[in-house]
């Protein structure tokens, strides 16, 4: 009964450049300041074994970009992305990154599936699939004591229901053949709630570090535009 829809729609101009992230030239004086949510989607990761950055330009992508001390002479390498049997191509929409460990294993979070697909870091080539049990859309690290490989987890953020995922990267029950066999986690390992002082926070994690000197993951809050530090020390999370 009224006469015109009882809300205002505003559009913003703010666009993006080639590399698909936001164009800070573009930017109105109309609206609030825009969050950069598009590049904070694909992840990156921190490899200590090569000293590189690992990250992938745009979400949908066949390679991630390798970024080291050479780049500046050589160019920076890439690693193309293998054939992943369940995807049926070698094409990712990934929205985290992780990698290390004694084997030297890339994370590949892909959106909207509940799937990590884990890629040889030295070869290049697919080892396995590991089907969460949930759709998960957030960052994603890797917690690792660099010696064996039972000790490695994967922490992956659930920005729906505010709270950090903590999965195995392998099938425990499969012996030796653990590294190159799917694995299906009935449930995480554990969960745990965001909190300060003891008051649940709404998060948007966009990103995930681990320090294993000090036990805590860092953890960027994309629409705050905050750093946070989280404790991992067992019994502390």
């Amino acid at each position: 009964q009224f006469d015109r829809p009882p809300f205002l729609l505003t559009f913003s101009s703010t666009g993006v450049n080639d590399a698909g992230f936001v164009d800070s030239e573009t930017l109105s004086p109309t609206f609030y300041r825009s969050y950069d949510l598009v590049s904070g989607r694909t992840g990156l990761a921190w490899n200590a074994a090569r000293d590189e950055l690992i990250y992938s330009v745009g979400e949908t992508t066949d390679r991630l970009h390798l970024l080291q001390d050479s780049c500046a002479e050589l160019g920076c390498p890439v690693l193309l992305i293998p054939s992943i049997p369940s995807v049926g191509s070698n094409v990712v929409n990934l929205v985290g990154l992780a990698v290390g460990g004694p084997d030297e294993e890339i994370f590949v979070l892909e959106r909207g599936t509940g799937q990590v697909h884990v890629i040889d870091r030295e070869t290049g080539e697919f080892l396995r699939t590991i089907h969460l049990p949930a759709i998960i859309e957030g960052a994603m690290t890797l917690v690792s004591d660099g010696v064996d490989v039972v000790n490695d987890r994967l922490v992956i953020a659930n920005n729906q229901q505010d709270q950090l995922f903590v999965y195995r990267t392998r099938d425990p029950d499969a012996g030796e053949d653990g590294g190159v066999t799917d694995y299906s986690p009935a449930a995480p390992e554990a969960m745990h709630r965001v909190l300060r002082d003891d008051e649940p926070v709404d998060i948007e994690f966009t990103g995930l570090a681990y320090d294993d000197v000090t036990r805590k993951l860092w953890c960027a809050d994309a629409p705050k535009g905050e750093l946070m530090v989280v404790s991992m020390v067992p019994g502390e999370e």
